[in-house]
């Protein structure tokens, strides 16, 4: 066994820049494969779009060493963009510069369809660095787009993407259907590691965010980035179609996309947008609901159904990511088919039937929380990228 290695960790946000739950997971992997091994972290920066800045160091909470390098300033307003493009000219020969310099044993490459991730995962082809790559959930913003982002994401997909995904010397994914999608979707072998799951912080207080207090019981809540693919539309047409189910409080950023802006003209009293909370103030939001509901068409793994159970909540969500792998009728999880808002009503009706949390439930939660206990995660990891050194 390799007693340490160096490991660069490759990931398209890092706290405390980040706009979705994957900032959270690779913190928590990159601080326990420290204790153990010589670890960087390249990021890409997103706030910090410029041609020509170069990359910037820091020390992440006296801790991790962080390289952040910043992204071409292109495509300001396009919020499915967000950390999505490729570094800067003179970031990206930095970028290079610090690899080869370096000289990481190893990589463990996070994201799917991320232009950084690509350019990051060639840098290490050309340098015979070996990466294990984690698919995090697979690109689906263009769907929907038109026929010529479609046709240029296709371009990009068969360009790019394949060698970046069969370049890998492994390739894992964080539940098993996103792994099933993502070894059909590529025609390879894909393994499933979900991630682990840290608790929201306690709080005995209520949350206020721009002046608006979280109400007592009963209330629902939610918590995401506002896109199309988490389903929050279809949550609001259970409550429009329902006037007896309670208001659902969502902690996210509306403002950034025009689906987000267009729910939040229809929402009425029915979605009350809170904003971005820290994790303080969203266990605060989650501890005093009724029920917290995950109405995602597609969930990779679902960080905020786990978060809710971690914080004694019920949960109603849909069949999809992590929950469908390891919620079962113990747990106090309902499971619906994604994009049914009749069923998920029916859900929410029954979830609220059944009061707080019994004390089997709970014991089930704790249950399945501790198979995702980050120690046991970051061994998996740890073993699969030893794996890579030895071939």
């Amino acid at each position: 066994m390799v007693a340490s290695m160096r490991i660069a960790i490759v990931v398209p946000e890092f706290p405390p820049n980040i706009i979705g739950g994957g900032g959270i997971v690779y913190e928590a992997l990159s601080r326990r494969l420290q204790v153990r091994h010589a670890v960087r972290v390249f990021t890409a920066d997103d706030p910090s779009r410029s041609w020509f800045h170069p990359r910037s160091t820091s020390r992440f909470a006296q801790e991790l060493d962080v390289l952040r390098y910043p992204l071409l300033p292109i495509f300001r307003n396009e919020s499915s963009l967000r950390t999505v493009l490729p570094p800067n000219p003179r970031a990206g020969w930095d970028l290079w510069q610090d690899l080869r310099k370096w000289a990481p044993d190893v990589a463990h490459v996070h994201g799917i369809g991320y232009t950084f991730v690509d350019f990051v995962s060639l840098s290490l082809r050309r340098l015979g660095v070996p990466y294990l790559l984690t698919d995090h959930g697979l690109p689906a913003s263009f769907i929907d787009r038109s026929s010529f982002v479609r046709k240029g994401y296709r371009t990009y997909h068969d360009l790019v993407l394949k060698r970046t995904v069969l370049g890998a010397g492994r390739v894992t994914a964080v539940s098993s259907q996103e792994a099933e999608l993502c070894a059909r979707t590529f025609a390879t072998d894909v393994l499933t590691i979900p991630n682990g799951v840290t608790p929201l912080p306690f709080d005995q207080g209520t949350a206020s965010v721009d002046s608006i207090d979280i109400p007592d019981r009963p209330y629902l809540a939610a918590a995401g980035r506002i896109v199309p693919h988490k389903g929050f539309d279809i949550l609001l047409e259970a409550l429009l179609s329902n006037p007896g189910l309670p208001p659902c409080f969502i902690a996210g950023d509306w403002r950034v996309s025009d689906y987000g802006r267009a729910l939040h003209e229809r929402a009425g009293t029915r979605l009350r947008f809170v904003g971005p909370l820290s994790r303080q103030n969203l266990n605060s939001l989650f501890t005093h609901a009724a029920a917290v509901v995950v109405p995602s068409r597609s969930e990779p793994f679902g960080l905020v159904g786990f978060e809710a159970l971690s914080a004694n909540v019920r949960v109603v969500a849909t069949r999809t990511g992590g929950l469908f792998d390891f919620a079962n009728e113990q747990t106090p999880v309902l499971l619906v088919d994604p994009g049914n808002h009749q069923e998920l009503a029916d859900a929410i009706i029954r979830t609220l039937a059944m009061g707080p949390i019994s004390n089997s439930e709970q014991t089930a939660c704790e249950a399945m929380l501790m198979r995702l206990n980050w120690s046991d995660i970051t061994a998996s990891y740890e073993e699969q990228l030893i794996l890579l050194i030895q071939k």
